[in-house]
């Protein structure tokens, strides 16, 4: 359909992302200084979005993907 865009995610992609993996987090705030954290709980939520967990302690990883920072 035109001006829609394509899933991300297929069927293999879904099978890698919801088995064993490993994640790095990468963000940047307003002033484009990087953080880099780990985060677990990869997961498929549709066809074009994840979710991940982020510990609370990664106080600088929450900031910077919380909307509006």
């Amino acid at each position: 359909m035109p001006g829609q865009a394509a899933d991300l995610v297929d069927d293999d992609m879904r099978a890698l992302i919801n088995g064993p993996t490993s994640v790095i987090c990468a963000t940047a705030d307003r002033m484009n200084t990087p953080d880099v954290t780990r985060v677990a709980g990869l997961g498929v939520v549709g066809p074009n979005q994840f979710c991940v967990l982020i510990a609370a302690r990664r106080v600088v990883a929450v900031a910077n993907i919380t909307p509006g920072a």
